[in-house]
């Protein structure tokens, strides 16, 4: 959560008309990696904007897929099977 903080506000930081307005989602997504303090957990997720986390040690657990892939329930079970199964001790 630190990682990807601290490169949304530097990017706020370097845009001389940012708008916070547009980027209120932001602020959810880096509650959503709280989550993944625990080292075993893994995250899913279609908003390409958890590349700003890439910093963080947590960023290979962080698993993005285009939308399409959630609106079919078989896409959808491999991906998930995928992640899980690459985990696996």
């Amino acid at each position: 959560m630190w990682a990807y903080e601290y490169e949304r506000l530097t990017n706020a930081a370097e845009e001389p008309n940012y708008n916070p307005h547009a980027h209120e989602n932001d602020v959810y997504d880096a509650q959503q990696l709280i989550y993944l303090a625990h080292p075993e957990l893994h995250f899913l997720t279609c908003d390409r904007g958890f590349r700003k986390a890439a910093a963080s040690p947590q960023y290979s657990r962080i698993h993005w897929e285009p939308v399409h892939i959630f609106q079919n329930p078989a896409q959808a079970t491999r991906v998930i099977e995928s992640i899980v199964n690459a985990a696996a001790p």
